[in-house]
């Protein structure tokens, strides 16, 4: 039988992780306001980008 898979971590960037981490921290209400600005701004851009 094959060996499960290894993780792929150590070949993230440092970068990748800290994104990761500071993701993990927030709380659940900061993440929906986070979620809604980025909806907002996302829209944003669609409407600029498809006249």
């Amino acid at each position: 039988m094959p060996r499960p898979r290894r993780s792929n971590r150590s070949r993230q960037s440092r970068n990748a992780r800290r994104i990761r981490n500071i993701a993990n921290e927030r709380t659940e209400e900061e993440q929906e306001i986070a979620r809604e600005e980025r909806r907002v701004s996302m829209a944003r851009l669609r409407a600029v980008y498809h006249k």
